[in-house]
Formats: C-alpha cells, sequence, structure tokens
C-alpha cells in the first residue's frame, strides 16, 4: 500500500473541500472537526433533537460486594457531547470534573467542563470553555488535579499546539486560556500532574502529543513547573522518521517518576492499526528521558478503522493505549498498567487487554483479556485507571452485548483487587445505544468520539461514557462502589501472585511506606525465614530465624520486595516502599 505523509492531509483538505471526507477518513489525524469547516460560510442545518433525560435505575449486580448507581446525565443540553474524560481531587474526593468534545452549533466546536461537588450526583458547568475564543478551539479534552487543589485542563488550540488553563475552585471558574506549545500539526493530547505530596516534583505539569509536522508523526512532550506560568520546549520521545506514534497517554508514579506510552505504527499506512506499545520514562521530573526505554516495549496487533468499515457500524475506532499507575501503599505500588483494544487472535474481533510493569517498563507482564460477556461482539474504547485508596484496578469500555441487534452497545466496568489477575465486569449503563457516527456533515466522518474516561479513589469508582438514548449525544457517569468485603475476597484468590508461586494471602507487613523496621506476621502459620530484595531482584538482607520485626534502618529509600517462608517452606510475598 503507498505510504502516505499525514502532513499532506491538511493541504488536500485545506484545496479540495469536496472531497474532505475521504481525505480525512484516510489520515491518521484524529480530529473531531470536519476538515472543511470554516464557521460562518456552507453552514448545514442544525437540528439536533433535544429530550428529556429518561428516568434509569441502576441494574442488579450479580457480583457481591459490587453495585452500580443510576446514570447521571452530566449536564443536559441540546447540544452534542462526546470524547468524555474525569479526574477525581484526592485532596477532596467529592470533587469530580469532566470534560467532553461539544458542538454548540454549524461547525461550533468547542468544550464542555463539568464539575461535582457531592461525589457525582450532580454536576454544574457549560458546553463552552471560559476565556478562550470558540473559533479556536478544536477539542480533546484532557484533565488533572494537582495535589494542592489545582484543576489543569487542555484543549487542541486551532492554531496549533493546545489550550492550557487552571482551576482552583474544583473546575467551575477557569484563568485564562494560555499557549502550553505553539507547534502545528498537533494531535491526540494527554496531561497529567505529579499529586503526590511526597514527589520531589509535586504539582508538576505534564503533557504529551503527536507532532505531525515532524516526519510521519513524532511523539511530543512539556511540561509546567509554575502551573502554567511558563512552559518548557518541546522535547521529541519518539522521532517520526520511520512509523510514527499516536494516541499518547502521560502519567506519573509516587515518587515523582513520569511515564509515557503511545500507540506505535512501523508504517504510515492505512488503515494506521497500532502494531505495539511505544513507552520511555522520566525519573528527574521530565528534564530528559531514558532514551534506552523510548522504543516499543511489546506487540499488539491494534483494530483501529475508519468510518467506512462495517466493524464499528461505520464509525471511526482507535486502538490507542490508557495507562495508570498504582500509588497506594498495597501490595502493587509503583506498577504501571496498560490497557488497549487489540485483534483476538489475529480475527476482526476486538477484545481489551491488559498488561502492567513492576520495573519502570522494561518487562511486561502476560496479556491479561477482559471480555464482557462470552459471545460478545467487539469491545473496545478501554480506559483504565487504580485507586490510591485501595489498589484497586478498574477499566472502563464499551461492547456490542446484543446478538439480535449487531450494533446494540453498553458500557461496561472491569475491576480488578488482585494487580490484573482477575476480572470481575459489571454492566454500568442502564440503557443500551446503537454505536453510529454523530454526523457526519458537521463532524470528521465517522466520529462518535475517541474515548471514554474513569476515575476512581477510596472504593468508588466513576466511569463515564456517550450514548444517544435521548437523540442528542450525551455523556453520562454512574458510580459503582466496591465494598471491604469485596476487596478481602478478591485478595483471597490472587491469580497474578500465585502463578509465581508468591501468596500474598495471611502476610502481614508493615508500616507501608516504612521507615526503619518491618513488622511481619503470618495468620495461621510460623515465620521460618525472611527476605527483602531490591526491584531488579537483587537480595538486599536476609533473616534465617526471622524475628517479627526487621531492622531495615540501613536500607535506602526505594521499592522493595520482602519474601518470607514458613516452617512448611510455603512461600509469602509482599511489595514494600522505604520512605
Amino acid at each position: 500500500m503507498k505510504k502516505i505523509n499525514p502532513g499532506s492531509f491538511l493541504l488536500i483538505a485545506a484545496l479540495l473541500g469536496s472531497t474532505f471526507a475521504f481525505s480525512q477518513a484516510k489520515s491518521p489525524l484524529s480530529l473531531q472537526r470536519r476538515a472543511d469547516a470554516v464557521i460562518g460560510k456552507n453552514q448545514p442545518n442544525y437540528a439536533f433533537p433535544f429530550n428529556t433525560t429518561l428516568q434509569t435505575s441502576p441494574g442488579a449486580s450479580l457480583i457481591p460486594g459490587l453495585s452500580d448507581g443510576a446514570d447521571v446525565r452530566m449536564f443536559p443540553s441540546s447540544n452534542v457531547q462526546a470524547e468524555v474524560t474525569i479526574v477525581v481531587n484526592k485532596q477532596n474526593p467529592l470533587n469530580l470534573l469532566a470534560a467532553a468534545n461539544t458542538l454548540t452549533g454549524s461547525y461550533a466546536y468547542n468544550q464542555g467542563f463539568y464539575s461535582s461537588s457531592d461525589g457525582g450526583a450532580t454536576f454544574a458547568g457549560a458546553d463552552k470553555l471560559q476565556n478562550i475564543n470558540a473559533s479556536l478551539i478544536y477539542g480533546d479534552p484532557a484533565l488533572a488535579f494537582t495535589a494542592d487543589n489545582t484543576a489543569f485542563m487542555t484543549t487542541i488550540n486551532a492554531n496549533g499546539g493546545y489550550w492550557f488553563q487552571k482551576s482552583t475552585d474544583g473546575g467551575l471558574n477557569w484563568g485564562p486560556g494560555l499557549r502550553g506549545t505553539t507547534t502545528t500539526g498537533f494531535d491526540k493530547s494527554m496531561i497529567a500532574a505529579d499529586d503526590q505530596l511526597s514527589s520531589p516534583y509535586v504539582n508538576n505539569f505534564y503533557a504529551a502529543w503527536t507532532d505531525f509536522n515532524s516526519g510521519n508523526g513524532a511523539v511530543a512532550f512539556n511540561r509546567s513547573t509554575d502551573k502554567g506560568a511558563t512552559f518548557s520546549n518541546r522535547i521529541y520521545l519518539r522521532n517520526g522518521t520511520v512509523g510514527f506514534g499516536q494516541g499518547t497517554n502521560v502519567q506519573t508514579g509516587p515518587n515523582g517518576e513520569v511515564y509515557v506510552c503511545w500507540a506505535e505504527h512501523a508504517d504510515a499506512n492505512s488503515p494506521y492499526a497500532a502494531d505495539g506499545l511505544g513507552f520511555s520514562y522520566s525519573l528527574d521530573g521530565g528534564v530528559t528521558f531514558t532514551a534506552s526505554a523510548s522504543r516499543k516495549v511489546f506487540d499488539y496487533k491494534g483494530i483501529r478503522v475508519d468510518g467506512y468499515s462495517s466493524n464499528f457500524n461505520y464509525t471511526r475506532s482507535n486502538d490507542f493505549p490508557a495507562m495508570a499507575v498504582d500509588k497506594s501503599t498495597g501490595p502493587n505500588r509503583g506498577r504501571i498498567y496498560v490497557t488497549y483494544a487489540a485483534k483476538l487472535n489475529d480475527t476482526g474481533r476486538s477484545v481489551i487487554n491488559v498488561r502492567y510493569s513492576d520495573d519502570k517498563g522494561v518487562t511486561w507482564s502476560p496479556t491479561s483479556k477482559i471480555v464482557s460477556i462470552k459471545k460478545s461482539g467487539q469491545s473496545w474504547f478501554p480506559w483504565i485507571t487504580v485507586d490510591d485508596v485501595t489498589g484497586l484496578v478498574w477499566v472502563v469500555y464499551y461492547a456490542f452485548d446484543n446478538q439480535s441487534n449487531k450494533y446494540s452497545t453498553n458500557t461496561y466496568v472491569a475491576v480488578s483487587a488482585n494487580g490484573g489477575g482477575k476480572w470481575n465486569n459489571l454492566k454500568v449503563s442502564d440503557v443500551a445505544h446503537i454505536t453510529a457516527a454523530i454526523d457526519n456533515v458537521n463532524f470528521a466522518y465517522g466520529y462518535a468520539g475517541d474515548y471514554l474516561g474513569i476515575a476512581a479513589y477510596n472504593g468508588k469508582a466513576y466511569p463515564v461514557w456517550m450514548d444517544n438514548r435521548n437523540g442528542t449525544w450525551q455523556v453520562y457517569c454512574s458510580t459503582v462502589t466496591a465494598t471491604k468485603a469485596f476487596i478481602q475476597q478478591q485478595n483471597t484468590t490472587d491469580e497474578a501472585v500465585a502463578s509465581t508461586g508468591l501468596n500474598i494471602q495471611n502476610l502481614s507487613a508493615g508500616p507501608n511506606p516504612f521507615t526503619g523496621s518491618i513488622r511481619i506476621s503470618l495468620a495461621n502459620a510460623v515465620i521460618k525465614t525472611a527476605s527483602l530484595y531490591n526491584q531488579d531482584g537483587t537480595l538486599i538482607k536476609q533473616w534465617t530465624k526471622a524475628p517479627n520485626t526487621l531492622n531495615v534502618a540501613d536500607v535506602p529509600r526505594g521499592t522493595y520486595i520482602i519474601k518470607v517462608t514458613d516452617t512448611n517452606n510455603k512461600m509469602y510475598s509482599q511489595k514494600l516502599i522505604k520512605q
């Protein structure tokens, strides 16, 4: 297939408006807007229906310890809302903040922001950004909260790069739009803020995106250490000379690590399905990235299609990865998780995969598959988060789940209490919808949003998605609650740990994080030996006749694994952090 230069699509779209649909559909660019859209010129009729919110009620959960609340239509309006994301303010967990692409009139592209102060029961906000010229907003929302209650929000700038805004009142009011970077050929950015009070880089802001003006598409990054007063120059984590990277995601670790991942493409040929996961990391607050880690870390066969494919009812679907990092004090603290949609056994069926790394992305676990129901059709648009309190891992995604109605779609959440070893699936949408292009006149061909979102804290998860149950595409949230009993029950069947021959059940080791000593005990067993290893597997200390309190005052700060054997030579392990 002929190699395609992404930059040429922008020129073609500008010169040949009559062929916009084909040009944009066959381009790797993932904009929501119609390529030849000019506000005030050649406007089509704009008449999306507005219906009052359907009364819904939570469905019955078949999983003991998990409960799903009723769907909440976050901001009822007559405007189109799609491509939604959400974050939780960990300093005030009742404060949730969501954002979505919006269409407020013919060719009138904008971005909505929706803030909740009551844990997702109600939201306030608007379908238009504050303090930014509407004609310069191209969407792709991204959000983050710092450790001091400051909210960050970004959107694509029509003149290139991204707009940056911040809020100090939970996302109700926003400051002026600032230019975070001015590069053209800008696509699919994501942001993060270091929200760990103990981090040396606390409250730093980070952004990553694809720069299609650099080769076929380079992965770029910049940061701000003063909450947007100034921004660093962009640096490139992946050049675009051969192939391209797209669908970036950036996250921070418990000790200030900065991780960036993306969908890796060996070439620039339509339909641009991913070949694997690109990954890089920084240990100095985003100043430099480890060159040896800026690479494809594992292969996967992506499911990306354009709007001319029947796979998703003539909507475009991507295979971009989402990423999350465990910042809890549990046994998997520091673990990096990624989720992505991939082909099942080289077929046309899409499934949700999850993999994780315990060594900053150097090595990765085997693939864990999430399937909503055994005979479901496609599953796509996954997003992932980790609860900083419980360590629960949550994934939200769409799935075709009605064999008699091929494109009937529901939103599902999968949760793992044992670090990705076992997944429980729960349907969270109270009403099914039909996956379809939102509007091929106002939007890019086949556009139906490009991702969903989920946030979690202290046993509650907040999946968000878009559907057209009320005639207009709108965004919804449904609170999922996990009880302590669910967490404890799931941890007793830790498949991920059991597969390595190690058990965390019945082992108590703490405090976590620790300083000068570690107290260890086993339920229903007698301790024989104890060993402390670093993340590289190097033995640091060993106790052949292990006391209940281990002296570790001379151990440097870092992440460790404590391994304990009992008198029957059964082994137990747990991850611990030295502060």
